[in-house]
């Protein structure tokens, strides 16, 4: 069984079934797609790929459009007040938490 940080990833290079997958998986409002090192490259939220689908799109198209590649993450050594303040601030659900090396380690 997957852990719950896994069961968000999906693969950057997938479709949107596939981050629908995640989402589902995960019971999270937010997909996290790596490269195939593992590497944070972008996020999908529910919202960002119910948009993409009534636009036309189908879910066997890419991930990759639908991504938003300019995310808010933390290191693990972030203070947990200051990222619940910079989810508030920037009204945001969930903030990825990566290590030195961009891969997702947790999800605040």
């Amino acid at each position: 069984m997957a852990s719950p940080l896994e069961a968000c990833l999906a693969p950057e290079a997938g479709t949107l079934r596939d981050a629908m997958l995640a989402l589902d998986r995960g019971a999270r409002q937010i997909a996290l797609a790596v490269d195939p090192e593992g590497r944070l490259v972008g996020v999908a939220t529910d919202g960002d790929l119910r948009r993409a689908l009534l636009g036309g799109a189908t879910l066997d198209d890419p991930l990759g459009p639908t991504l938003t590649r300019r995310f808010v993450a933390v290191g693990p050594s972030e203070d947990r007040m200051d990222v619940l303040d910079l989810m508030r601030a920037r009204r945001i659900g969930a903030i990825p938490v990566v290590d030195g090396g961009g891969r997702p380690v947790g999800l605040h």
